[in-house]
């Protein structure tokens, strides 16, 4: 009799034993961003990338002067960052955000859940099917091109829209506070919410999308692959 008590015990031990490897596994599996595959002295945390790695939520990305890093997402969307580039991915509810501190980052992406942030600068796509680049050339000074797809371009009070072909410098600017403008309810979404001053925008120019986004075309790393129609 005790003995046939005993093996359920044991069993009901086990699982408990078990319980929190299995919690810590699915949290490891929540955190998952995508797939790396990079180039030489790219770099993940500080720690150099082999050929093939995993993004977790909160990797910081860096690629040095020879380097690259494609980050391949569900369905299809990819992420590529050119040399001499710094980026952190973010998850933040269901959306993915790529902070670019510096360098320049081209993204192929399905829908409007995967952003870019640059010089307090929040870039979203705004069409299905979208290509389109964000090259963060100074610290007020950000360039947002589209080849495919449109995409928007939001400060805390101002709101541009990038149509395919199109390629804009976008220079920020700090207000003074008597001259700051009371924003919407969405003026400022995804905003510090600590951002005591407004930012401006200025657009220097625009350029074609084939000359401000070369990584399409470049046939070793390339993000979108010649026969996607």
């Amino acid at each position: 009799m005790s003995r046939h008590f005993g093996r359920p015990v044991a069993v009901l031990l086990c699982c408990l034993l078990a319980s929190p490897a299995v919690s810590l596994s699915a949290a490891e599996r929540a955190a998952v961003l995508g797939r790396i595959v990079a180039g030489p002295p790219a770099q993940v945390n500080g720690v150099a990338l082999p050929a093939d790695a995993t993004l977790l939520d909160g990797d910081r990305l860096a690629t040095g002067a020879q380097g690259w890093a494609r980050v391949l997402l569900a369905r299809g969307e990819q992420i590529h960052l050119a040399g001499q580039s710094d980026a952190r991915a973010l998850r933040q509810g269901e959306n993915l955000t790529v902070e670019l501190n510096q360098g320049r980052v081209t993204l192929r992406t399905s829908g409007s859940d995967l952003r870019v942030w640059s010089n307090g600068l929040e870039i979203t796509p705004t069409t299905d099917n979208a290509v389109w680049e964000v090259a963060r050339l100074g610290d007020d000074l950000t360039l947002v091109a589209a080849q495919r797809g449109s995409v928007e371009v939001r400060s805390t009070n101002r709101t541009i829209e990038v149509l395919p072909g199109q390629s804009f410098q976008v220079q920020t600017r700090l207000l003074d506070d008597a001259d700051q403008t009371p924003g919407g309810a969405g003026a400022g979404a995804g905003m510090s919410a600590n951002a005591k001053l407004a930012l401006t925008l200025a657009i220097l120019g625009g350029l074609t999308a084939a000359i401000a986004i070369p990584i399409i075309l470049a046939s070793d790393n390339q993000v979108v692959s010649p026969s996607v129609p």
